[in-house]
C-alpha cells in the first residue's frame, strides 16, 4: 500500500470520515468516486465526501437525504429552571436529518435560565 492504509479494512462510513478529517488524498478520493460518494478535496484544511443521489438509494432507499421534523419537549422543570433539556441538550422543536452516513440534530439548545 503506498498510502499504508488499507481501505477495505474500513467501513465506508470510517472512509467518508477520514477523508473529511484525517486524509483528503487523492487515493482515498478515488476510492471513494468509485464506490459512488462525491468528493470534494479542499485545497487548504479537509475535503468532504458525500453520498450521490444514486449512493443515497442504495444507503436509505432515497436519491436525497431524509429530514423529520422532530419535538425535543418543552417540559419545565420545578422552580422554573427553564425547559427540560434531552441528553443532547436540545429542547423545543427542531430537525433530524440522516444520509446514511452521518445523523445531524438541528434546533434551540438550552443554554441556562431564560
Amino acid at each position: 500500500m503506498e498510502s499504508g492504509i488499507d481501505y477495505t479494512k474500513h467501513t465506508e462510513s470510517e472512509l467518508a470520515e477520514m477523508f473529511g478529517r484525517l486524509d483528503p488524498s487523492a487515493r482515498l478520493g478515488k476510492y471513494l468516486t468509485d464506490h459512488g460518494y462525491i468528493v470534494t478535496a479542499a485545497s487548504t484544511g479537509p475535503g468532504s465526501a458525500i453520498p450521490s443521489p444514486a449512493k443515497l438509494q442504495e444507503l436509505i432507499g432515497a436519491p436525497q437525504p431524509i429530514e423529520w421534523k422532530v419535538d425535543f419537549g418543552n417540559a419545565t422543570r420545578s422552580l422554573g429552571l427553564g425547559p427540560a433539556q434531552n441528553a443532547f441538550g436540545f429542547v423545543g422543536s427542531g430537525t433530524m436529518r440522516t444520509d446514511g452516513i452521518f445523523l445531524w440534530f438541528s434546533g434551540r439548545v438550552f443554554r441556562g435560565v431564560p
